[in-house]
């Protein structure tokens, strides 16, 4: 058995997972694939909250996430449905504080659900996509982004 297998991971329902494939290749110019890729990121994020994780989506779920949030009563329902409560968005902004990182949610889910579960590019863990990434050659190649600062994540936690 896999360990995603024996891990309660959430789903987002179709009709949900329509409207923010829809939402993001209108507003956010993705691909149908690309879309779909966020939504399945964005459901693990809906997983490592419901199992009381706290820290930061990346920037491609954080669209995803947005694109969920601004259908209010869908979100709503999907919310108390799946997550037992309404999870609030807390945007990033100086007079609030993280209770977690982005690094802290991506490695709960790689250990939760296993690396081949979770797509490293849509969290930003692609060298490709990561910036400031270390010189040290003992962390390149490993697909970990060195950047701490998380400036670039325009939210920051859930409330």
């Amino acid at each position: 058995e896999t360990a995603m297998a024996s891990f309660d991971t959430v789903i987002i329902p179709s009709r949900d997972t329509q409207y923010i494939i829809e939402r993001l290749e209108e507003h956010e110019h993705l691909t149908h694939a690309e879309a779909l890729n966020c939504v399945v990121e964005l459901a693990h994020y809906y997983t490592a909250i419901k199992h009381g994780k706290n820290g930061s989506p990346s920037k491609m779920v954080d669209k995803a996430w947005h694109a969920h949030i601004l259908n209010t009563q869908m979100y709503m329902e999907f919310t108390k449905a799946e997550l037992g409560r309404f999870v609030h968005h807390v945007p990033y902004w100086s007079g609030h504080q993280s209770d977690g990182t982005e690094d802290d949610i991506y490695e709960y889910l790689i250990t939760q659900l296993g690396a081949e579960h979770v797509n490293a590019a849509i969290w930003d863990r692609d060298e490709a996509g990561c910036l400031n990434a270390a010189s040290d050659d003992s962390t390149r190649g490993s697909g970990r982004c060195q950047n701490k600062c998380k400036a670039c994540n325009s939210c920051n936690s859930i409330g």
